[in-house]
């Protein structure tokens, strides 16, 4: 298996206010249909084939390759 380092710093700026007891949710996924073509897996477009292959994402926990997800806070006046 090998783990590769992801940075989202392109994502749409968004911010929200977390009360005490919100909690946030965060879904790992390699596609986005119908907003984005499929992601067939293969390294080839949805255009030149229908094969696929499943997808997998693995969340690491404890170790040298800990998952972990940054965000920002921000204050206000």
């Amino acid at each position: 298996t090998e783990i590769y380092t992801l940075s989202l710093h392109d994502a749409l700026p968004i911010s929200h206010t977390f009360q005490p007891g919100h909690r946030i949710r965060a879904d790992i996924t390699s596609s986005s249909f119908p907003r984005w073509d499929p992601n067939l897996n293969t390294g080839h477009s949805s255009w030149d084939t229908a094969a696929s292959k499943p997808a997998e994402q693995r969340i690491h926990v404890g170790g040298g390759a800990a998952s972990m997800i940054d965000l920002p806070v921000v204050t206000t006046g």
